[in-house]
């Protein structure tokens, strides 16, 4: 596969930039629940969130690289990514309303689990290391503990059964689009293709807001300050983070960020939205954390064997 030319990004520091991406995507959910209970609809917030969030990103990447890709693949990729993510987040709003935003950040947790099966299984890009797989084993005991216990982080009108089919299927998605850009990392520029699948992300998500819900935006102060927040600070701005954080550090080493946004969306939501921390959330969060890291070390382990470090 030819290797292109990477869009040039600027430098910064890899901790202080894996811990504001958390505080981004960990508060998400947070800015989500706020709007549910503003009683804003679904799509129409996906749709006002994805078109913010494509429009920050546009104008912050024209400045490093104003070209339009010309070339096919960048555009198939993208379109691949757009349509995933977008499907993927969707799952992320309805299960936010069945559960709290703390029950749905350790679902974050679930990703470089399920981007590891993908790029195993399905791509045949790399072999499934076998504490890997004990950590995908934890992940899926600590989903059962939040079965079995029914505990949703909501005083009422809770449905974690419901929440936890959507976060399955969100999370399965999300580690699809990882897996798929993985493969494509080295022949697309991956700044051209977030942007790329962002707009065509907003795009979609204008015409399923109009045909599902007539596309009303009419929304009050507090509710544009909402969803301002979570398509700059909580996407457009964790997007363009992490990327520049790939670049200067091993993508397992950048995983990382996985272990912070559990605890932050769980924190912001006690604090902001008033919400419970259940046992069944402690337990099953535990157990997913656990795999989380035994799933990371094995694959450090494997990527230094790799490198022979």
């Amino acid at each position: 596969m030819k290797k292109i030319n990477q869009t040039a990004l600027p430098k910064i520091s890899v901790w202080g930039g894996l811990f504001i991406v958390s505080i981004g995507w960990g508060t998400g959910g947070t800015a989500i629940r706020y709007l549910y209970n503003n009683g804003e609809a679904p799509f129409t917030l996906i749709a006002v969130r994805t078109i913010i969030a494509a429009l920050a990103l546009i104008v912050f990447l024209a400045f490093w690289n104003p070209e339009i890709p010309k070339d096919p693949l960048t555009w198939k990729v993208g379109a691949v990514l757009g349509v995933s993510y977008l499907c993927a987040f969707s799952c992320f709003v309805a299960m936010l309303g069945h559960a709290s935003a703390g029950f749905a950040g350790l679902f974050g947790g679930l990703s470089p689990l399920t981007t590891a099966v993908w790029a195993a299984y399905i791509f045949r890009d790399q072999r499934l290391q076998k504490k890997t797989m004990m950590g995908l084993l934890l992940g899926g005991m600590g989903i059962l503990v939040l079965a079995l216990n029914n505990d949703s982080g909501l005083a009422i009108a809770g449905r974690p059964i419901i929440a936890l089919g959507f976060g399955i299927i969100s999370v399965t998605l999300i580690g699809f689009g990882v897996a798929y850009s993985n493969r494509h990392a080295e022949a697309v520029d991956a700044a051209q293709l977030t942007a790329i699948q962002m707009s065509i992300s907003s795009v979609l998500s204008i015409l399923l807001a109009y045909l599902i819900e007539g596309g009303s935006f009419s929304y009050s102060a507090g509710s544009w300050l909402a969803v301002a927040y979570l398509g700059i600070i909580a996407t457009a701005m964790p997007f363009v983070l992490f990327l520049i954080i790939l670049r200067q550090t091993m993508a397992i080493r950048a995983s990382l960020v996985g272990y912070l946004i559990p605890v932050i969306a769980v924190t912001s939501g006690l604090l902001i939205l008033d919400e419970k921390l259940q046992w069944g959330i402690i337990g099953g969060g535990a157990l997913i954390l656990m795999g989380l890291l035994i799933a990371n070390r094995s694959e450090l382990h494997h990527e230094n064997n790799l490198l022979g470090r």
